[in-house]
């Protein structure tokens, strides 16, 4: 059965992202900005992942960008969640696209899965388990717009099961188990996952240390979140070195300019890019669930405990609330919220940059209760027998159908109509011609133009010199991730005055620089003018080696 269950989901998400099945091999989401940096840095840094594993763990911390600084890995999301799902295809065909694909879709159908599972588990109905999956994967958080740039966030698998494990009475296995899986689930992403997982839990656990019968099990729950910390702490500790190494490390970073604003009362429940604006269908079954169980039940049993409607509830709550920026509008007009304060007052929260993030335990709370919900509903109908079963599987039919008409159709909240066609993007391969030019050389690698700003280097050309990377591997002084090392900025200036002979030399001294690539297509008409002759003839230094579409390719050596 579990194994249906799992092709039919995967059918689904093939279907919801079609053609990128047909294509999963040479393209890759693009239905949001940051797949065209987020996405591609994501496929980066797991390649490297998976070859240091197996050729040089010692050097798996050290990704081969900002060259030559050490122990790059842990300025960005180092995506340690989707490793596995990437690392076989990838050592097997050496085709990141593909794996990258696969990364993505099959973490999203375990997801579905592991919601219909527990929601199967709660009401012993698999339409009510049905109904939670689907409320996550036409949610468009999954497919459309967050996920797809950072895969890891499509792989909540774990996450059902820590809900679910909540609810168990506590036991040696109980408490094993809850720990294990909070540090998996966490290795997706150890600042967001860990957190949206961590602060539900310890509420959770505060409340029940406030009744003497649950006491034990607070304590516990307690007990099992520090293991998984401690499990947790050889990953940790490389972002704790990052940031002891790199006190302003705020401000090392091109998006140090963005601060999310949450829109209240109804953003949380309905913007664009939070987790837990899932279709309003759903939220409908959630307030009929709390409708049904408040109604006296007379001939029957309630079929989902009125205990495990509200553990689902709080789980809803919680993510909602943990996903509201510090930052927040009511109706248009600025106002201060609790979060605000938790912001003045611990300088570490303020480090979570989107805690729009925090919210798949919102989402994850809203599909399950949604199920439930479902579930509640039709045991209201004055329906048994065959008769039951029929209308059962046409509600769940209209619910799902409305579900897809909301995931595809504008709505209110500015919800835009989706495309007739999933958006995709042909990402650097290993047959282009200038990335087989580029594996024929050695030594260090600058791709031109860094496009310098006010804020650094736009991320687009730094990722994509990145993805040609996993091809060529050469190092890169080029370099995209969540934030930089201190010395990056100045390289990349210096890089910004090419084709100087000073700032040449600079960088040749600073950093053995080889060879650098000048995307015509992509430079500014001025800057373009500034390299033409030396793209022609040469200069002092620079030596044209050949032409590759819209790239050129220079040799540094000397006279």
């Amino acid at each position: 059965m579990i194994g249906g269950a799992f092709l039919l989901y995967l059918c689904a998400a093939s279907w919801l992202t079609w053609p990128l099945a047909a294509r999963l091999a040479s393209e890759l989401p693009n239905t949001h900005p940051a797949c065209n940096f987020d996405l591609l840095q994501t496929g980066f840094v797991l390649a490297h992942e998976s070859r240091a594993l197996i050729e040089a763990p010692s050097a798996f911390a050290d990704l081969p960008i900002y060259h030559p600084t050490m122990g790059t890995l842990f300025y960005a999301d180092a995506a340690f969640g989707s490793l596995p799902f990437f690392l076989p295809t990838f050592l097997l065909t050496g085709n990141p696209t593909l794996a990258l694909n696969l990364a993505f879709l099959v973490p999203a159908v375990l997801t579905a899965l592991a919601l219909h599972l527990v929601a199967r588990t709660w009401t012993g109905s698999h339409l009510a388990g049905a109904i939670a999956g689907w409320t996550f994967l036409t949610t468009r958080w999954t497919f459309w717009e967050f996920a797809p740039s950072a895969p890891q966030y499509a792989g909540l698998f774990w996450f059902p099961f820590v809900i679910l494990l909540a609810t168990w009475p506590p036991s040696r296995r109980r408490d094993l188990t809850l720990a294990a899986l909070i540090a998996l689930q966490s290795l997706s992403s150890p600042v967001y996952i860990s957190v949206a997982l961590l602060v539900p839990l310890g509420v959770l656990a505060a409340v029940r240390l406030l009744r003497s019968s649950d006491r034990a099990d607070a304590l516990r729950i307690l007990g099992a979140m520090v293991l998984a910390v401690v499990l947790l702490a050889p990953v940790v500790v490389g972002y704790v070195a990052v940031r002891i190494a790199n006190p302003d490390i705020a401000e090392q970073s091109f998006w140090r300019w963005w601060h999310p604003t949450s829109v209240l009362p109804w953003g949380p429940l309905a913007a664009q890019g939070v987790p837990t604006a899932v279709p309003f269908i759903a939220l409908a079954l959630v307030g009929a669930g709390v409708v049904s169980l408040a109604l006296p039940w007379r001939e029957r049993g309630a079929p989902v405990a009125a205990r495990l409607f509200g553990h689902a509830l709080f789980w809803s709550v919680m993510g909602m609330g943990m996903g509201i920026a510090p930052t927040a509008t009511w109706y248009g007009r600025p106002i201060r919220i609790p979060q605000t304060v938790l912001a003045e007052w611990f300088p570490l929260y303020r480090t979570l940059r989107e805690s729009f993030r925090l919210g798949v335990a919102g989402l994850m709370g809203l599909s399950l209760a949604a199920g439930l919900g479902f579930a509640l509903c039709l045991a209201r109908l004055p329906f048994r027998g065959r008769t039951a079963t029929l209308v059962a599987m046409l509600s769940a039919f209209v619910v799902g159908g409305e579900m897809y008409r909301e995931y595809r159709a504008p709505g209110s909240f500015e919800r835009e109509q989706l495309p007739r066609e999933y958006p995709l993007l042909r990402p650097p391969a290993a047959d282009d011609p200038i990335v087989q030019a580029l594996s024929a050389g050695r030594g260090p690698v600058l791709e031109m133009p860094v496009d310098m700003t006010i804020y650094g280097p736009v991320p687009w050309y730094q990722a994509r010199a990145m993805y040609r990377a996993i091809f060529h591997r050469r190092p890169l002084l080029n370099g995209y991730g969540g934030y930089w090392p201190t010395d990056f900025l100045a390289r990349m200036l210096r890089a910004s005055r090419l084709p100087d002979a000073s700032a040449l030399a600079a960088l040749r001294q600073q950093t053995g620089l080889t060879t650098v690539v000048v995307n015509t297509q992509d430079m500014p008409p001025d800057e373009l003018a500034r390299w033409q002759q030396t793209l022609r003839e040469g200069s002092p230094g620079l030596h044209p080696s050949g032409t590759y579409d819209d790239a050129v390719m220079l040799e540094v050596r000397d006279e």
